[in-house]
């Protein structure tokens, strides 16, 4: 019986609330319509102004054999057979070698390492931030091997960086690479839990940054330069072995202890330009004749190798 008048106060309850609202003007609810909402924003798109499903840059790490011997001398077999060129900078002063490949033939040049492990692919897209490629903790005093010469490294995170897009060109289309090497100090007095304070940066070794273009078939491939000690005579010993570059700290022996990294940085340009319409050529051309297309501008808005618009460089 009691339960039978709860139920009936409930309802006269909500029959009461019903009358109320609408005297009051309440309309009933309604879904929201999506006629004129807006759509829902990819973060890629939102972050460089491109969609980077089908365009941007791949980064590729192989995991090679860590006998300096087998790796010297494929860095030779593959300048000597013209499957890639050294590209010149200031970060051989510190072991790393930069290859300028064509991407036709990285199976190729994998198989001069005596072929990777592992090989783990990794979509980039259209980075205007710089991220890191490679990083390795480094001790107080720690001596590092630079520029021919042993000399003392700050604490803090050694961090090899990198930022890219690809764009289209009056020809094709093209990707742009920026790399940094520096070192982010380890100041554990300076944290702060206030989320506005500034965030350490990353400061750049000197002149250790470098910006350079691939081509549409071109990929950068980024190793150590192994040092490879020379044989002893019969009855020495063994020469005393310098200290390690940033180069082998970054790469040798990370993750797996008896392998070291490659890095291969391939760009992926899958529709980038727009088609262009067939034109029939036995059609007449005072009925067929188009207006000249609007060329490319390979430094302006449609094709820049200037990062697309995110906020500014973030280290």
């Amino acid at each position: 019986m009691r339960t039978r008048s709860a139920r009936v106060n409930a309802a006269l309850a909500l029959l009461l609330a019903s009358v109320a609202c609408g005297a009051a003007g309440c309309a009933p609810s309604k879904r929201p319509s999506s006629a004129g909402a807006r759509p829902p924003v990819d973060p890629a798109r939102e972050r460089t102004g491109r969609v980077t499903t089908t365009v941007g840059l791949e980064l590729v790490r192989w995991h090679v054999t860590l006998d300096p011997k087998v790796r010297q001398s494929a860095i030779a077999k593959i300048e000597e057979s013209g499957a890639a060129t050294r590209v010149a900078s200031d970060l051989s002063r510190d072991g790393i070698v930069l290859l300028r490949a064509k991407t036709a033939r990285l199976g190729e040049i994998a198989a001069l390492f005596e072929g990777p492990r592992a090989a783990r692919r990794t979509a980039l897209g259209q980075t205007d931030a710089f991220a890191d490629l490679a990083t390795v903790e480094l001790g107080r005093d720690f001596v590092v091997f630079s520029d021919g010469r042993p000399e003392r490294s700050s604490e803090g995170l050694l961090r090899l960086a990198m930022r890219g897009w690809c764009f289209p060109t009056v020809d094709a289309a093209a990707a742009r690479i920026e790399l940094r090497l520096g070192l982010t100090p380890n100041r554990l007095a300076g944290v702060s839990l206030d989320p506005s304070a500034a965030r350490e940066r990353m400061t750049d070794l000197p002149g250790r940054r470098l910006k350079l273009e691939l081509a549409a078939d071109e990929s950068l491939i980024l190793l150590e330069a192994p040092f490879v000690p020379s044989e002893p005579e019969k009855g020495a010993e063994p020469p005393a072995l310098p200290p390690p570059t940033r180069a082998a700290l970054l790469f040798d022996g990370r993750p797996f202890p008896d392998r070291a990294l490659v890095l291969v940085i391939e760009p992926k340009f899958a529709d980038i330009l727009p088609g262009t319409p067939a034109v029939d050529p036995t059609a007449r051309d005072d009925v067929n004749e188009q207006p000249d297309p609007k060329p490319v501008d390979a430094s302006g808005d449609g094709a820049t190798s200037e990062p697309p618009a995110s906020g500014g460089e973030r280290p």
